[in-house]
């Protein structure tokens, strides 16, 4: 039957492996969370159903939970998730199998896939080479995890031991004022007022008030407009001034865009 993938991401990561992910899944379709997540029922037709997302604060980003919450699996027999993660792991697996569970469904097969850290109150973005090569191991996973979707591989839905004990104690605190966590995020003056970062963002938390961005405080911190302004202009506090700013080289403004068309 039918695949179908329903991603979310805020600066291309998790579209581009779920992009990969489809190319070597037949008959797939990409379903971007943001354009569904709001809709009364959420009913898809496929046997197989794949989320895509990343790892936010060693758990599930609050939207991707929420959508899941939503989602009728009636039609489903087989589920999976890839986790797209820096280093660490978390609690992703044992958050999405609670929901499943009162469903009666559960997680086939689950893995999380290291790609490039685009944490900028802490990092950095990667380097030219460095992120060609985390891109290349993440492209051979990829092929490796098509191969026992395809086979229905089930029962491989753990969090790692670290991550489970460092997601159970940091996840919760840090999803408790999540959507207020935008008050520190401000412009300042190279912003020309193009209106990118209101584009950009997956919930429409952003808005133009006289040219300048104000955020209205039901933000998932998927830090799209922080990243993805052409000035550089957004920050953080202060921790953000001198951070390279990151969007997947193969993942397009537009495409961020586009997830909630």
């Amino acid at each position: 039957m039918k695949t179908t993938i329903y991603y979310f991401t805020g600066t291309g990561n998790s579209l581009w492996a779920a992009r990969r992910l489809a190319e070597k899944l037949p008959d797939s379709e990409l379903v971007p969370i943001v354009k569904v997540w709001n809709e009364q029922s959420i009913v898809p037709q496929s046997g197989t159903i794949g989320l895509v997302f990343p790892l936010y604060f060693q758990g599930t980003p609050d939207i991707v939970l929420r959508f899941v919450e939503k989602l009728s699996l009636d039609n489903a027999d087989y589920i999976f998730a890839i986790c797209t993660r820096g280093l660490t792991g978390g609690i992703v697996f044992k958050q999405l199998n609670r929901i499943l569970e009162g469903k009666g469904k559960h997680l086939g097969y689950s893995t999380y896939l290291t790609m490039h850290d685009n944490y900028i109150v802490n990092f950095d973005a990667p380097s030219p080479d460095r992120s060609h090569r985390i891109g290349k191991k993440a492209l051979a996973r990829i092929a490796k995890i098509a191969e026992l979707v395809k086979q229905k591989v089930d029962g491989n839905s753990r969090d790692p031991l670290i991550g489970n004990i460092m997601g159970s104690l940091i996840h919760p605190s840090w999803v408790k004022d999540l959507h207020k966590k935008d008050r520190n995020f401000w412009s300042d003056d190279k912003c020309n007022s193009c209106g990118t970062c209101v584009r950009v963002c997956p919930v429409d938390n952003v808005e133009l008030i006289d040219g300048k961005p104000s955020w209205l405080h039901h933000c998932q911190q998927c830090y799209a407009c922080i990243h993805l302004c052409p000035e550089d202009s957004i920050q953080i506090g202060r921790k953000t001034f001198k951070r390279k700013r990151y969007r997947h080289p193969e993942i397009k403004v537009k495409d961020i865009i586009d997830q909630k068309r």
